[in-house]
């Protein structure tokens, strides 16, 4: 999940804490020197085009308000990139008695938790089988009087830690692997998937087992912990909530649980009040946005921007927003130019039939891998080509090929170059071990 050229701490595990993810992007903007550039306590709220400069370009007009003194400043600028994510307010479940505020116990979102102690000796509801909602159940499990999982479409679960002690992405993530998923047959690689998966967690004895395939949703549920509070029954699972009365929960398969707290992990709805509809709607399924970053029906698209709202993305995005970055950062400076508004129609078209169902249940069906920044580093010139990497560096060539996909492997070519790339990339999995075992260097 590291940015390109600035290495996560040697010693820190594969899997890390939220703090330390925080401890990482506060070195990120002290090593770049970019704390002068941000504005804090500071809130957007309205974004709009305003004229055109002599030149016909458009100005943009962007008024905001200090949260501490309330006053309001309109700035005006010659592009606006927005960054605020597609992550911009907590969707709650509309369901009988929860949404109408019949249920008398506490009601919460998952972006709520905080700490498992409020839930002492309490029976506790967490709707959403995704990767919050399996480690939230977790979490309440330790204190819990009972815990609850509610799901509706089941997941299919990994583990973190597979064969070699390596993380799951480092074993199965290659370009190579990629290229054998795009050639097999649908059921075949169906087939792949449920033995793997199969192979460690048998998901209809735990109660999760999807009704989807393997490969109609992007994300997997990454967890260790959960089957075992399952199998210890510490976790409870149980279907689809029917409806809600002031202190109990009705589920789909006719049964009934009396519960104090109910927490709603089931995910975000996109939000920009800041700025039009007309040119990037709530509803992701309504945006038309170029590789999910420029709106080509709106005149001068290169003047606005959106880096952050991936909807096809799970878990940390910071990769895919580093390739949106930098091909936004090369249109905008005019190092490079968009395609025409008929070949960024053409794109949009074909991205968007991948996906399936409107609004809220808008999502894409497939897992999507690295794909998706490989797009984007293919239009900002840095791709990493591997026959060109096999003449200078076949040593190189063979570990990006059939090594663990790193995304140190979009600092070999084009602007910007690291000179440290190729020596991670050829140690990806020596300095994982070391980080690991906290023992000397494997070199």
């Amino acid at each position: 999940m590291q940015h390109m050229t600035l290495i996560f701490y040697e010693n820190q595990t594969p899997y890390c804490s939220h703090t330390k993810i925080v401890e990482y992007l506060t070195s990120y903007v002290e090593h770049f020197n970019l704390g002068n550039r941000f504005i804090f306590n500071t809130i957007v709220e309205n974004i709009e085009r305003q004229g055109l400069h002599k030149s016909g370009e458009p100005k943009w007009r962007v008024t905001i308000r200090n949260l501490h003194t309330s006053s309001r400043e309109t700035l005006e600028y010659d592009a606006v990139i927005i960054c605020g994510g597609r992550d911009g307010k907590p969707k709650m479940p509309d369901i009988d008695g929860l949404s109408d505020g019949m249920f008398e116990g506490e009601v919460m979102h998952s972006c709520q938790f905080d700490s498992s102690e409020i839930f002492l000796d309490k029976t506790v509801v967490v709707i959403g089988l995704g990767n919050s909602g399996a480690d939230i159940a977790v979490e309440v499990s330790r204190k819990a009087k009972k815990t609850i999982m509610s799901r509706s479409a089941g997941s299919w679960m990994i583990p973190r830690i597979m064969k070699g002690g390596l993380p799951e992405d480092m074993q199965t993530s290659s370009r190579f692997n990629a290229f054998l998923k795009s050639w097999l047959p649908e059921f075949v690689g169906d087939w792949l998937v449920r033995k793997i998966v199969n192979s460690r967690f048998n998901h209809d004895a735990l109660g999760i087992s999807p009704r989807y395939k393997p490969g109609d949703r992007p994300n997997y549920l990454v967890n260790d912990e959960f089957p075992s509070r399952i199998v210890s029954g510490k976790v409870v699972v149980k279907p689809e909530i029917e409806k809600l009365d002031a202190n109990s929960v009705y589920f789909s398969d006719g049964t009934k649980e009396k519960v104090d707290i109910v927490i709603c992990a089931t995910g975000y709805d996109s939000y920009f009040p800041f700025i039009s509809d007309d040119i990037l709607p709530d509803d992701r399924s309504q945006m038309k946005l170029f590789e999910w970053m420029f709106p080509f029906e709106m005149d001068y698209p290169e003047s606005l921007a959106v880096v952050g709202v991936i909807p096809f993305s799970g878990g940390s995005q910071i990769l895919q927003i580093e390739c949106q970055s930098r091909y936004v950062a090369q249109i905008m400076s005019g190092i490079k130019r968009l395609p025409s508004v008929e070949e960024m129609k053409k794109a949009y078209e074909d991205d968007i039939s991948d996906f399936v169902g409107q609004g809220r249940t808008f999502i894409f069906r497939r897992k999507i891998g690295f794909e998706y920044q490989d797009r984007v580093a293919n239009l900002g010139g840095f791709y990493p080509i591997l026959w060109k990497l096999l003449l200078r560096d076949p040593k190189l060539a063979f570990a990006v090929c059939f090594g663990p996909f790193m995304s140190y492997q979009y600092r070999l070519f084009g602007r910007h170059q690291w000179k440290q790339a190729r020596e991670r990339i050829l140690n990806a999995i020596p300095n994982t071990l070391y980080a690991i075992s906290s023992k000397e260097r494997f070199q």
